[in-house]
């Protein structure tokens, strides 16, 4: 497993695939170290148009067998709070009011038996730098000829 991270420069120029027929929500770009092609589905958490195309674009490149995998803007730590369990299965609450664009994802990318990655940072590590950076945004204020 690799701790590189995708940088800007792969979305850019001559890795940008242009494509008029797509959303203009998706990016598609092919990642330069292993020239595989990438979509990135932009989305408002929870917002029904997010999960419709989240849900219609996995479809699409799984019904193609064009799909890889997925890989879910989330850590394990907020994916099992969601109530999705090490199995993929969910508490009925949460499938029937707390759909989102990442559990359409999932659930389709499941039906065609591809992978499912969780690919952010951990919610924990997160948490503790925005503690850090609120603490030295107060010292920046406090003193601003100092900081």
């Amino acid at each position: 497993q690799s701790n590189k991270k995708l940088s800007l420069d792969a979305v850019s120029s001559p890795n940008m695939i242009k494509d008029d027929s797509t959303a203009p929500q998706l990016i598609t770009f092919r990642e330069p170290q292993t020239n595989v092609t990438v979509i990135l589905v932009g989305a408002m958490h929870y917002n029904p148009a997010s999960i419709k195309l989240a849900r219609e674009t996995v479809d699409n490149l799984g019904s193609k067998e064009q799909l890889g995998s997925v890989i879910i803007e989330s850590c394990d730590i907020r994916w099992n709070d969601t109530g999705v369990d090490e199995n993929g299965l969910e508490a009925k609450f949460a499938k029937n009011f707390l759909t989102n664009e990442m559990r359409a994802a999932h659930d389709t990318s499941l039906q065609y038996s591809r992978p499912v990655i969780l690919g952010d940072q951990r919610i924990n590590i997160t948490g503790s730098r925005i503690g850090e950076i609120t603490k030295q945004a107060v010292v920046d204020l406090a003193s601003p000829f100092n900081g």
